[in-house]
């Protein structure tokens, strides 16, 4: 309801402004006059910016575990074990590799000293049975020589004595160790008497039983030839001079 006061001047309880009373209309005789209360400022750009809460680090995935981390860090769960893998407190794969190449390397060199050795072993044995034999064989040609040279002291005595040979070797004037074989194991030679230059050429004139040239016996011929037998053979030689010598005196 009208109060007398519309027109007039009046100051606003709120803000303090001086304003003119407005007539009361329909809706304002129901109930009291309420003065628009002033519209508040709205806040500048910058205030917002400003009082924005500020943005959250980006994030990415471990590529191990899936584990969601800030860019630039290391994954919190793969962390130890990196740390472990890096102060060697684990045993890597690059450990792994670098002992199993040690270990190969290591057994080739083995291999290679057991092939020189086993070579320098066939090697050594090789050399040794090539020196045995070689002294075999100078003891053998050793004896052929003594065998040769009294053949010929035989020949020249049976010519001095109408071409039958001395009743002993003694006889030639050698000395007792030009008489028997130079091998470690020879022994005398035996000489068979009582043949002369027309005896069977084949007849054995001087040979050693003991078989020193590996197994056999050398054996001089009343020819001048020089034979390397067996004891068995020599036996049989023996046997066929003394038939000639039989047959030779009848």
């Amino acid at each position: 309801m009208p109060d007398g006061s519309e027109g007039k001047k009046a100051r606003c309880p709120s803000c303090k402004a001086v304003v003119t009373v407005p007539a009361p209309s329909a809706a304002e005789d129901e109930g009291p006059i309420r003065l628009a209360e002033p519209e508040e400022p709205a806040p500048s750009r910058e205030a917002d910016e400003s009082e924005s809460p500020a943005a959250g680090p980006r994030m990415q995935s471990c590529a191990v575990c899936g584990s969601s981390y800030p860019i630039g860090q290391t994954c919190p769960r793969c962390r130890p074990r990196r740390q472990m893998a890096a102060t060697g407190g684990g045993f890597p794969t690059r450990k792994i590799l670098t002992i199993l190449v040690i270990l190969i390397a290591f057994g080739g060199l083995m291999a290679v000293a057991g092939y020189i050795i086993k070579n320098m072993a066939e090697t050594g044995h090789e050399y040794t049975s090539t020196l045995i034999e070689t002294k075999e064989r100078a003891t053998e040609v050793s004896c052929e020589m003594n065998l040769s040279s009294i053949y010929k002291s035989l020949k020249i005595a049976a010519a001095a004595n109408e071409g039958k040979f001395p009743a002993t070797l003694e006889d030639l004037g050698y000395a007792s160790d030009q008489l028997r074989c130079p091998a470690k194991n020879g022994d005398k030679y035996i000489y068979i008497s009582g043949q002369n230059e027309s005896s069977a050429p084949k007849n054995v004139l001087v040979y050693e039983l003991a078989p020193a040239h590996e197994g056999k016996c050398n054996v001089l011929r009343v020819d001048g030839s020089i034979s390397v037998l067996t004891p068995q053979q020599v036996s049989l030689a023996i046997a066929a001079t003394r038939g000639n010598m039989t047959k030779a005196k009848k």
